[in-house]
């Protein structure tokens, strides 16, 4: 029998690293979510600022609109010419935009994700008039190299602020 036993100081740092690993992974978000929580920040921050050429990085130049509350379905590349100039009235100051997303379900793999929620998108002029949508939507992401870019985005009904609460 060894009484004095003592293990070696790389085992118990070794073993402490894989605790502390195991706890981090069962409380933490998935790689992707998080790496989609980081998009969605610098998308919201180029809808801000009317950073129209940075938006547009965001999705796959062959992505697919669907809008289930005018039912429509276009390419990204039409939707942009629509969503211009919203984005030139923000950059030149005429008003002020914002959004912010709320998550119903969240699904991915390493190369894909999907996710469902609501938008909140909404304008102030410079009268300091708030014109507020909720919107339900859908996307569908693809990584392609190191970036996650949109492939689908289903815009599918207006909902209220009441519904928006309700995901917090």
């Amino acid at each position: 029998i060894i009484t004095n036993f003592k293990p070696p100081m790389i085992a118990i740092k070794f073993l402490l690293f894989l605790i502390t690993f195991f706890f981090q992974e069962l409380n933490s978000q998935p790689y992707e979510e998080l790496e989609i929580d980081r998009v969605w920040t610098e998308l919201i921050l180029s809808v801000k600022k009317g950073d129209f050429s940075r938006y547009k990085t965001f999705y796959h130049e062959d992505a697919v609109l669907i809008s289930q509350t005018n039912q429509t379905t276009a390419t990204i590349k039409d939707a942009f010419v629509r969503w211009e100039e919203g984005f030139r009235q923000t950059r030149s100051g005429k008003i002020k935009s914002n959004l912010e997303v709320r998550f119903k379900k969240r699904l991915a793999d390493k190369k894909t994700f999907f996710e469902e929620g609501m938008l909140k998108y909404w304008t102030t002029d410079s009268e300091g008039n708030d014109n507020i949508s909720y919107l339900e939507f859908e996307a569908v992401w693809i990584k392609r190299g190191k970036e996650w870019l949109m492939i689908m985005e289903n815009q599918k009904s207006f909902l209220d602020e009441i519904e928006w609460n309700k995901l917090e």
